[in-house]
């Protein structure tokens, strides 16, 4: 509990820092406790945001019943009896098409580690990521878990476009791009699974918590996905 330190950022928000930004022991807490406050929400809850080492509280300070200090009060006490694994996740498989037309910097990448491209897709591929949060634009997945022998800068000047699936690494980071937006990050493929479908209740496939596995495509294969003769199932 040491590291763990709590802020009022306004009448109506807390932020809870947990410490370490890419620990993923921590996030799983942090999770927790989001979780926690959405099924069973104190009076003028409004929402949860997590991110990889934060949360932040949203409520309406006209109807809570305690003020900061009691709150951060209940807070602290609910990390302490909360178990760090109380929250349901899923697993996923997201095919990836890592040839040069979707992988438009990862010749670049492999270059700046004096690797091949071949070996940076096995070392892109190989781990089981974690989803710390969603954020950047709906749907985005920040995942951690990846092989640092890959950790590459961001571009310096982002691009104007980057197409929705596309598949990047900044730094540490790996990500995906849910819809066409700008980006620096360092493109090295693209899924042809949408991230995101607005007609369903819950809009975004991936959520914090959930776990997910890269698997290489040819462009062939990433073809019959677009065109519906490949299924990928939520």
């Amino acid at each position: 509990m040491e590291s763990i330190r709590f802020f009022s950022l306004s009448e109506s928000a807390i932020m809870i820092d947990f410490g370490q930004s890419f620990d993923i022991d921590q996030n799983k807490r942090l999770l927790s406790l989001t979780n926690q406050l959405t099924s069973n929400p104190f009076p003028g809850f409004v929402e949860c945001v997590p991110a990889y080492s934060t949360l932040t509280i949203y409520f309406d300070p006209t109807s809570i019943e305690l003020d900061h200090t009691k709150l951060i009060d209940e807070l602290r006490y609910a990390i302490t009896v909360e178990s760090e694994t109380n929250y349901s996740t899923k697993s996923f498989t997201i095919p990836v098409c890592y040839e040069p037309e979707f992988g438009i910097d990862l010749q670049e990448v492999a270059d700046y580690h004096q690797l091949t491209s071949k070996q940076v897709v096995e070392l892109h591929t190989k781990p089981t990521y974690h989803v710390y949060f969603l954020g950047f634009s709906p749907g985005f997945p920040f995942l951690g878990g990846m092989d640092q022998r890959i950790a590459t800068p961001r571009k310096k000047s982002p691009r104007i476009r980057i197409e929705a699936g596309s598949v990047g690494i900044a730094g540490r980071q790996t990500g995906i791009y849910p819809s066409p937006t700008p980006g620096g990050w360092k493109i090295i493929g693209r899924t042809p699974i949408p991230l995101v479908d607005l007609s369903k209740s819950s809009p975004t496939i991936l959520h914090p918590g959930d776990k997910l596995n890269f698997q290489a495509i040819s462009k062939d294969e990433f073809m019959l996905y677009q065109q519906g003769e490949l299924l990928w199932e939520w």
